[in-house]
Parts: structure tokens; C-alpha cells; sequence
């Protein structure tokens, strides 16, 4: 009798928790269905049956609507008793839509023999028929940014994770991806093949500023995401990111004042979701959920509004800071890339595993093994080496010497050289998108480029050595310093008699235009027109070629033929400068030794380029400063980080010459061009008064030419160093020309 009895309370206890959890779905489900459809309220429907058998189990109906977060509105479209009618169009005949024995009675209505059967729904998923998703999953399934599973289903209903939400939006709005070497995120990674799908888009969103992830660098792909949440990423995407945080208190409680539920907001994300329900990327009306997970389904509705929204003038302005690497810059400019490919830019980061990529021979190394080197730095003077963790080893080789040389090791190459050699680097995590000096370390970031199909407003292609100076800087400051790069605003602005033909050797802009067979500006363009805010004189990219290495240092031509083609007279081959005209900037043909009046031509005895005497620098731990003052260096002292040191150009070939030979031999030329020019103004009244003779034709010929011989050494301004026999030789016949004259009656 007591274990009857015990038992019968058991029983009750279980049939107590039951209808009490029966009456509390009543209590928290019943009251929202009738809210929801005032039309049922009091009906059969309104009742625990509508989703619980006899038995107190879920109904078909009720699988469905627990499946959706019991969201009356997601299962309207179903039909999930199978009879062939909607669970909406059940609940308005107040039938039961989890019961296939209860459904609306149809008129049965013959249908003519002419009249074709209505055609079936388009659904490409099987699992999509029907659904209130239907049409914006077919659409991003036809757009190519979903693909279902292999057996042909979307699962609309089952929760989307991080990874898919971020993925699914980046295509739907066609925001590139990117690849970088090193990720962001230490659960997304090129290496993990469950990563393969998503990890350029999380890393692109990344690099966009939609997304953060976590404090301990995770991003956790397989967590699901909230409605504010992915609320808050399409807000970015779509540019309206500073709208969002503009706006007040007071907009911000307006917009959300229709959203019964509107205080579940998370107070940081309430300016996003405000403003995604003012541009109608939310509704503005009900419950919305803010903390329920997206079902994949509505992720599809909301990507469907808001690429209707999505206006790509302000959408890819998240992108400017946004680097895509060399490979996508390949596609569209594949010959630039392969040039650039040869340069020492593309080659400053290697493996060392790289056939080519080091000539070091590691079996003299007494610091260091092989196997502990896996990248190696550089390589025109000499190449480092970094270890798998990116520190320097401890030990360099000198490419000159041909040996191994002791260096402090230990940097991290990518916290101190990163920055400078590599493309897309990420300062705040220490990640790059690829090695080397590559086409956005110039041009910029280039996804706003791509992501407007190639728009050549949103990229870069500025001459200023601003762009070189980010990483030259010292080089960048001399040339600032000896008016290369500012000579032509000056001109510009100040000189009267300044004519078109001057600007093709002054403005980086007309000089390279004219190098690449284009249209050359005119002054009229660079003072009033389209160019008016362009001031860019002689800047490094007029010398050297970025995407190029046919000449060393990648010049755009030889070292000689780099300075004098703007350093030149123009003189023709055969050609004699014309008497009685003033010179300009004969630099070449000083040096070549020609042009002159009364001395054979005479090259400049050493086999020198312009660079040898100008540009030299110094060298120290086998690196070389190149001087761009262009200053040549005479007994100069340097102040370096090692202590001063005197540089001496002219003991490259004159081993003893000091800077006071080198006066020494001016001045002997600075004597000569002072006599001829007393003798040029003695005799300039008295050749002035028998021009017009056509008798004394031959005297003015020999003045004039004289004159000029004069000139040419004068505007050479090396006081005879860039061809001293010649310069001599010339002077010397202009003094026996210029008395001779003067002792002619």
C-alpha cells in the first residue's frame, strides 16, 4: 500500500510539472499568437494545442516554430503539416497548421483544358521551398555568394555562425578579400583547411574595420552571431559607420522608439542599430530581437535590403587603409608585375629556401646553421638573415667581401623593419599581407581601387618623393635640400621669362609624360589649368623606375645618360654650339669634349659617370649612403653613428688628390675665364659698331665664337673638373682669337 501510494505521488508530480509547463507555454506563447493574430484570439488555435499533441509532445508545427526561436513571422511561409497550405493561410481559416487533418476546405473549381497548371516555385534548395527566405537565397545563390550543401540544401532555419555571417556579407557587397602571410586571428588560418573558406573574408572585414574579434586574438568563426551585431558590421560596410556615431541621444531614442524591445540594446551598439532602422536595413516596428542569433534564412533577407541600400561611393570608402597584395594587382597589370618582380622592391624579403635568393655560403658560418635561417634580408650589399620567429641572427653576409660578418642579432624584424619591407603591415597585431616593397607600398592601398572595378580615382599615382620618403627619408631630405625637387616652383612662380620648353627637365609631371610618349603639359596648365596644384619638381621617381630594374639602382637610364639628358646643350652629333650665344647647362658636352670653337674635341680622359663624382656616400657595416645632395664629396667630413669619417670622391681614381689640389685647379681656370671676359668686354664696343659691316664678317664671327667658348666653360660651372684639358683648350683659344683681334686695325 506504501509503494502504491508513493507511486501515485510520483505520477502526480510529473503530470504537475507538465501541465505546469504547459501552462506557462500557454502563458508566454498563447498571449503573443493572439497579439500576433488578433483574428484567432479566442479560436480553438489560442490554446496549447496549436503546438502540442494530446500527449503534451510537439506537433509539426511546434517543431517548427521552437526550430526559429519561436518567431511566429519565420513560420508563416511553411507548410508544416504537408497539406498543402501555408501555416499563415491556416491560422486565417483558423485550422490547425500542425495537424494535416485540419486544413482550410478549397472550392474545387474544374480548370479549363486551355488554361497550362500554375508553375511550381523556383527554389534551388530543397530545404527552401516555401520559405520566407526563398527569393533572397535564390538571388545570393545565383549571385555566387552562397552554394548550399552537396546534397542540395540551405538549412535556413539552423543558426548562422561568425564566419558565414562575415563571408556571406563581404560577397553580397563585393568587398575583396585578402590573404595575408601572416593572420590576424590565431583560430583563422591559411593553414587549417575549416579556415580555407572564410579566411580572406574575415581577415578583409578585418582590414575594413567591420570587425575586432576578441582580446586574446581569437575571432571564434563557429560562434554565432546577434542581430545587433550583424547589424553593427553592415552598418560599416555600407559607409555609414560616422553617421552612425554622429548621431544624438535624442535621434538615436527616436529612430528605436517603435521597437517594443528596444531596451535589450546594447548601449554600444544603439547608434548602429538606430541608424540601420532609419535607412530601413531594420524594421522600425515590433520586437526585434536584438540578442537572438540570425538564422540563415534572415541573414539572406537582411543581405537582400541592404545590398538594395548599398551605394558604392560611400560603401568603399572603409577600404582606404585596406591592402590586397602584389598577386591581385597581377590580374589587371600583369607586365607591370613581372617587371617589377625583377626588381630588388619585390626581392627584399625571401625564404631563404628560394632558389636565387641567397648566395651566402653558410658552410664558413661559425655563428649560425643553415636550418636556423628561414628568411634572408635584402641583398645588394649584403643579405641578413631572420629566424622562423622573425628575430636577426647573428651574423650578416657581406656581398662585396664575400664573408660572414659578426652583427647584434636579436630584433625583431617585424616590431623595427617591417613597416618598410613589406606590403599591408599591420602595426597594432604585427601582420603583413606579403613580403617586399610591392605596387601599394607606392600606390597605396588598393582595395577601394578594385572594389570599384578598377576606378583610377581611388588609387594613388602621385610623383611627389613623399612616396619614396616613408621608407628613403635621408635620401628624400637631400634632394629637398639642393633644389631639385623645388626648383621648378620657384621658376614657376617667380621667373617671367619662363617658357614651355623649360618645364620638360623642371616638373616631374611634364618630364614623364613626355618619357612615356604622352601629351605634354603647358604652362597654362600648370599655372590655371587641370595642373594648377601641381608643383612637383625633379622628384625620385623622374630617375628612377619603380616597376623597372634595366639599369642599377633601378634608374631609368645609364648613370651618365640619366644626368645629362635635362644637364645638356642639345647640341646635335657634328654639331658646334652657336657663336655668339650664351650656353645652357652644357654639362654633356663639356664632358663629352666637344661643341667648342679653335680645340679638337676631347673626351674627358677617365671612364667616369656623373654619379662617381656626385653621389659618392659612404660605407659602413656594408651598407652604402648614397649622397642625393649631389654634392661631390672632397675631404668631406660625415658625422655617423660610428664617429666622423672623411669622404674623399676624387681618390677613387686620383689617389692623392686632396681638396686643395682640386681649388688648385679651378683657380687655374677661374684665372683664364677672367682674362678672356676683359678681353670679351675690351672688344664688345668695338664689334658692336662693325656687325653690320659685311667686310669685318669674319672678325665678328671669330668675337662671337670666342664668346661663346667662354660661355661654355662658364655655364659648365665646374670650373674645368668635368673636362679640364678641354676647358683649357678652349680658353686658350679664345684668349690668341680675342688678341688677335684686338691687334687688328
Amino acid at each position: 500500500m506504501r509503494r502504491l501510494t508513493l507511486t501515485l505521488l510520483v505520477l502526480g508530480l510529473v503530470l504537475l510539472l507538465v501541465l505546469s509547463s504547459v501552462t506557462l507555454a500557454k502563458g508566454s506563447y498563447v498571449s503573443s499568437f493572439e497579439e500576433k493574430y488578433p483574428g484567432a484570439k479566442g479560436s480553438k488555435l489560442a490554446s496549447c494545442t496549436l503546438c502540442h499533441a494530446s500527449d503534451f509532445s510537439l506537433n509539426a508545427y511546434g517543431r517548427d516554430f521552437g526550430a526559429v526561436q519561436h518567431d511566429f513571422q519565420a513560420v508563416e511561409s511553411k507548410d508544416s503539416d504537408g497539406d498543402g497550405v501555408s501555416n499563415l493561410e491556416e491560422i486565417k481559416a483558423l485550422t490547425f497548421p500542425g495537424d494535416p487533418g485540419d486544413k482550410p476546405a478549397v472550392a474545387k473549381t474544374p480548370v479549363p483544358q486551355s488554361t497550362p497548371p500554375p508553375a511550381e516555385e523556383k527554389a534551388i534548395f530543397s530545404d527552401t521551398r516555401g520559405h520566407a527566405a526563398r527569393e533572397a537565397v535564390n538571388a545570393l545563390y545565383e549571385a555566387g555568394i552562397v552554394k548550399g550543401t552537396s546534397d542540395g540544401r540551405f538549412f535556413p532555419n539552423a543558426c548562422i555562425t561568425r564566419a558565414e555571417f562575415v563571408t556571406m556579407a563581404m560577397r553580397a557587397l563585393k568587398l575583396p578579400g585578402v590573404s595575408p602571410y601572416l593572420a590576424t586571428f590565431s583560430d583563422v588560418s591559411p593553414s587549417d583547411p575549416a579556415s580555407s573558406f572564410f579566411y580572406p573574408y574575415v581577415e578583409g572585414a578585418y582590414r575594413a574595420g567591420l570587425i575586432q574579434g576578441f582580446g586574446d586574438r581569437t575571432f571564434q568563426p563557429d560562434g554565432e552571431l546577434e542581430k545587433e551585431a550583424a547589424a553593427e558590421i553592415l552598418v560599416k560596410a555600407l559607409g555609414w559607420a560616422e553617421e552612425a556615431k554622429a548621431l544624438k541621444a535624442e535621434e538615436v531614442t527616436a529612430a528605436l522608439i517603435g521597437l517594443t524591445d528596444q531596451g535589450a540594446i546594447s548601449d554600444y551598439r544603439r547608434p548602429y542599430v538606430a541608424l540601420a532602422v532609419k535607412k530601413g536595413l531594420l524594421p522600425a516596428q515590433g520586437q526585434l530581437q536584438p540578442g537572438r542569433t540570425l538564422t540563415r534564412g534572415e541573414t539572406a533577407l537582411l543581405l537582400n535590403q541592404a545590398n538594395q541600400l548599398l551605394d558604392r561611393s560611400t560603401a568603399y570608402k572603409n577600404l582606404k587603409n585596406y591592402a590586397l597584395g602584389p598577386n591581385t594587382c597581377q590580374t589587371c597589370h600583369g607586365e607591370q608585375h613581372q617587371n617589377w618582380s625583377g626588381t630588388m622592391h619585390s626581392r627584399m624579403v625571401q625564404p631563404v629556401s628560394k632558389p636565387g635568393a641567397t648566395f651566402a655560403n653558410f658552410a664558413t658560418n661559425k655563428v649560425f646553421k643553415a636550418e636556423d635561417a628561414a628568411l634572408v634580408v635584402g641583398g645588394l650589399t649584403n643579405q641578413r638573415f631572420l629566424s622562423k620567429e622573425f628575430k636577426y641572427l647573428n651574423a650578416y653576409w657581406d656581398m662585396k667581401s664575400r664573408q660572414w660578418v659578426d652583427y647584434k642579432g636579436g630584433t625583431s624584424w617585424l616590431a623595427a623593419c617591417a613597416r618598410c619591407h613589406s606590403t599591408g603591415y599591420d602595426k597594432s597585431n604585427l601582420t603583413f599581407v606579403d613580403f617586399g616593397i610591392s605596387c601599394e607600398s607606392c600606390h597605396g592601398p588598393g582595395a577601394q581601387h578594385v572594389a570599384g572595378g578598377g576606378d583610377k580615382a581611388k588609387i594613388s599615382v602621385a610623383v611627389s618623393d613623399q612616396v619614396c620618403s616613408s621608407c628613403h627619408g635621408g635620401q628624400a631630405k637631400e634632394l629637398e635640400s639642393m633644389g631639385h625637387a623645388t626648383f621648378f616652383a620657384e621658376q614657376l612662380e617667380k621667373n617671367p621669362g619662363y617658357k614651355d620648353f623649360c618645364i620638360t627637365c623642371h616638373s616631374a609631371t611634364a618630364f614623364l609624360a613626355k618619357a612615356k610618349g604622352q601629351p605634354v603639359p603647358k604652362l597654362t596648365d600648370f599655372k590655371t589649368g587641370a595642373l594648377k596644384d601641381d608643383r612637383m619638381g625633379i622628384t625620385c621617381v623622374v630617375c628612377h623606375d619603380p616597376h623597372n630594374l634595366k639599369e642599377e639602382a633601378q634608374l631609368r637610364k645609364n648613370p651618365l645618360d640619366t644626368c645629362v639628358q635635362c644637364h645638356t646643350a642639345n647640341l646635335a652629333a657634328g654639331a658646334k654650339l652657336a657663336a655668339g650665344k650664351d650656353v645652357h647647362h652644357p654639362q654633356k658636352e663639356m664632358f663629352l669634349g666637344v661643341g667648342g670653337y679653335g680645340a679638337p674635341d676631347t673626351p674627358h680622359a677617365k671612364v667616369v659617370t656623373c654619379a662617381d663624382c656626385h653621389m659618392k656616400g659612404l660605407d659602413t657595416e656594408g651598407v652604402t649612403h648614397v649622397n642625393h645632395e649631389f654634392k661631390p664629396m672632397v675631404d668631406e667630413t660625415l658625422q655617423t653613428k660610428h664617429g666622423p669619417v672623411t669622404v674623399n670622391a676624387c681618390q677613387q681614381c686620383h689617389t692623392r688628390m686632396s681638396k686643395d689640389d682640386l681649388k688648385a685647379y679651378q683657380a687655374t681656370v677661374e684665372k683664364s675665364l677672367g682674362t678672356v671676359k676683359a678681353l670679351l668686354d675690351n672688344l664688345k664696343a668695338q664689334i658692336d659698331v662693325v656687325r653690320s659691316n659685311p667686310a669685318k664678317a669674319d672678325l665678328v664671327k671669330k668675337y662671337d665664337e670666342a664668346y661663346t667658348n667662354w660661355s661654355f666653360v662658364t655655364n659648365d660651372k665646374s670650373k674645368g673638373i668635368h673636362n679640364y684639358k678641354y676647358a683649357n683648350d678652349l680658353l686658350q683659344a679664345a684668349k690668341q682669337t680675342l688678341e688677335i683681334i684686338a691687334a687688328t686695325p
